[in-house]
């Protein structure tokens, strides 16, 4: 988790061409994105470590995305964190609609 006070390295690790999303407190659905990109994340790492690869893993994520959400995960440090910063972002005061 990044703030604009922080200057935080996070950008500078980022590959020159590298696609980057950066979600803004603001939004009423970024801890929501947040919060399933987590969940996504912990899935991988349990369907990988119950010895699917990766792209099986993905796939059968694609499948489950409906109700995936109450699958058992593998919790590591970057969802942990994750999900902190979609607390922070709910108590955001000046959430409002992306524009």
């Amino acid at each position: 988790m990044a703030t604009k006070r922080a200057n935080d390295e996070c950008y500078n690790k980022a590959g020159l061409d590298e696609p980057i999303l950066t979600l803004r407190a603001q939004d009423l659905s970024a801890d929501l994105t947040v919060e399933v990109w987590a969940q996504i994340n912990e899935r991988l790492n349990y369907l990988i470590g119950k010895g699917q690869s990766a792209p099986d893993a993905l796939g059968t994520i694609r499948e489950e995305l409906g109700v995936f959400l109450n699958k058992r995960g593998k919790h590591t440090t970057k969802t942990i964190e994750a999900r902190a910063c979609a607390i922070q972002m709910r108590k955001w005061e000046k959430r409002k609609v992306a524009d």
